[in-house]
């Protein structure tokens, strides 16, 4: 696959959160484990979609808008009767175009791993109906990757470092997200 310098900039600076990420969200091979993913999700999304909500964004994103689910996670919430815990944590709204790309790189990209996390939500027999709407509603979603994806290709960028702690900050506030979540099944 071939990416543009914008997108390898960005993957190779990720990289390793990426995987440390990847590997902490596990496989929910159960419904609590599943809950606990739902749960960070919400620690995650929640936020940051409230942030996208309360600003408009930069004009080089043109009339594209990021595929937002939190109203999916707050129905897959109420479907396993789990309320959504209060964020500890704030995330300020993004100042510059390259904080934007850096935040919402993260959060499109999550639909691509989506497809699998449908695959495993409905082994544990949830849907894009009951308990996984948000999973199922960003892989069904790919095509706005793709169009974000066009936009990020075509941007110049004016400060690589901004954009890079933008995407990092994102990998590293989803994870204190999930790694609470998890805390919490454990306790």
């Amino acid at each position: 696959m071939d990416f543009s310098p914008v997108r390898q900039f960005l993957r190779r600076e990720t990289a390793s959160l990426h995987k440390d990420l990847d590997r902490l969200v596990g496989e929910f091979s159960s419904r609590s484990a599943y809950q606990a993913f739902l749960a960070g999700s919400a620690g995650f999304r929640l936020p940051l979609e409230a942030v996208i909500a309360a600003h408009d964004l930069p004009d080089a994103f043109g009339q594209w808008r990021p595929a937002l689910v939190g109203s999916d996670i707050m129905a897959d919430l109420g479907d396993l009767e789990m309320t959504p815990r209060p964020v500890s944590q704030t995330e300020p709204a993004p100042e510059r175009t390259e904080n934007w790309l850096g935040m919402i790189y993260v959060l499109e990209g999550s639909s691509l791993g989506a497809q699998l996390l449908a695959r495993r939500a409905a082994e544990l027999g949830l849907s894009q109906t009951f308990g996984a709407r948000h999973i199922f509603a960003q892989a069904r979603n790919i095509s706005n990757w793709r169009a974000f994806s066009g936009i990020m290709d075509g941007m110049q960028i004016l400060d690589w470092q901004a954009l890079s702690d933008s995407a990092i900050r994102t990998f590293r506030f989803a994870y204190r997200a999930y790694e609470s979540s998890l805390e919490c099944r454990l306790a």
